[in-house]
């Protein structure tokens, strides 16, 4: 197939075809994967965090960034980082009352089940977002929510990154705390929202 002429590759059309497909059972997974109960506690506890710090490497740190954009309007006291460096040296210095929210689509990122192990040495919580339901990370987390219910041992050797679900699961997070500061009129989303 990779030898395959130009000629021979599949119409554009399929490919369309083929690829939003993927994306809509993305999608259809990532509702069947979110548990109401577990989605109330990822928001009440960034809700009530002192400091967010998202961190997130790859395809996953464009999630990183995300949801810091989207956050960072209702709790600016929080920040996001690529660099595993600089994120073992934060989630070191975290407190009680801070939360480490660590992306990593496989869940086996060795950098990343680092830094939330040494955040939660820090006293932080770990919420993780990863595609799969049972990984190094998921069970290292205080909190975890996934995108699918698969377990990731059945996937290991398989690229199957589900951007499109964590970005789903971002704005499910985020319209709830907005919902939230609406409902009591939080100064700091308005003034954000301005």
């Amino acid at each position: 197939e990779g030898n395959m002429p130009f000629g021979h590759a599949p119409p554009p059309d399929d490919i369309r075809r083929r690829i939003c497909d993927f994306s809509a059972s993305v999608l259809a997974h990532c509702f069947d994967a979110v548990k109401p109960d577990t989605l109330h506690a990822v928001v009440q506890t960034l809700r009530d965090a002192r400091m967010v710090y998202f961190v997130g490497m790859g395809t996953s740190a464009v999630t990183a960034r995300y949801a810091y954009t989207k956050l960072f309007r209702l709790n600016p006291n929080c920040t996001f980082d690529t660099d595993v460096i600089l994120a073992k040296m934060k989630a070191a210095v975290l407190h009680s009352g801070d939360v480490l929210f660590v992306i990593s689509s496989s869940g086996r990122t060795k950098p990343m089940i680092e830094t939330a192990a040494i955040a939660k040495r820090s006293g932080a919580t770990v919420v993780a977002l990863c595609d799969f339901i049972q990984s190094p990370l998921t069970a290292l987390a205080d909190l975890a929510i996934c995108t699918t219910v698969r377990d990731s041992n059945k996937y290991v050797d398989m690229d199957f990154p589900l951007i499109q679900g964590q970005i789903t699961i971002v704005d499910v997070i985020c319209a709830c705390l907005y919902r939230e500061a609406q409902r009591t009129s939080s100064h700091r989303f308005r003034k954000a929202a301005a």
